[in-house]
């Protein structure tokens, strides 16, 4: 992906979300594909990241893989900003940093702001991998220690076999904490017994996982 020759792509992109999005963040979206937004007048910032720039299957990164397009410092400065007005931090993205299909050396330096960052980061919310999963941000300084988690979505499609899902999340709306999530999936062979009636069950919640004990 070459953002020279493929500018229309984040132009469409911003397009279609113009009506969500602030001039500044339809702006940021348009021109570099990574943008941050409060939530309505509240002191959440959400923080969209553009996954491109990290994927080791972009192989217009050869030029320059260090920093392209500048977001590892539009991260760096959103975040210091955020500490500073009192907000809190929400990232979101595609592919979760520290995925096989991330450059290492970024997800070292992403890693880094996170551990920095770690007291108004409340949540990180990645897809990519199909998979229901999370991962753990270790600390820079100390791999014992945890500076974050990032949660993975399942995907809204049934590929690779899988079953079709969809997250909803429950917070806390003073401190932006997470509580916990329902994760609801269509199962694809059951559906299609009834293909008059499409629907979803809850799988599981998060507070039931935690309670296995199997984290």
């Amino acid at each position: 992906f070459d953002v020279k020759n493929n500018l229309w792509v984040l132009e469409t992109f911003a397009e279609i979300w113009k009506d969500q999005l602030t001039p500044e963040a339809f702006q940021n979206l348009s021109s570099f594909g990574y943008y941050w937004m409060n939530h309505l007048d509240t002191n959440l910032r959400i923080v969209g990241t553009f996954s491109l720039v990290y994927d080791i299957q972009n192989w217009k990164l050869i030029p320059n893989h260090t920093d392209p397009l500048g977001e590892m410092k539009f991260l760096e400065e959103t975040l210091a900003e955020c500490e500073k007005n009192g907000e809190i931090a929400y990232l979101i993205g595609h592919i979760p940093p520290g995925d096989v299909f991330v450059l290492g050396d970024w997800s070292t330096r992403f890693r880094a702001l996170v551990n920095r960052y770690t007291n108004i980061i409340r949540g990180q919310f990645y897809g990519h991998t199909h998979y229901d999963e999370f991962k753990n941000v270790k600390s820079y300084r100390d791999d014992e220690l945890s500076a974050g988690t990032i949660w993975a979505t399942p995907s809204f499609t049934s590929f690779p076999h899988k079953q079709p899902s969809l997250r909803m999340w429950e917070l806390d709306p003073e401190t932006w904490h997470l509580w916990d999530y329902q994760q609801h999936r269509m199962y694809i062979d059951e559906t299609n017994q009834e293909a008059d009636r499409i629907r979803a069950k809850e799988n599981y919640t998060e507070e039931e996982l935690r309670n296995t004990g199997k984290w």
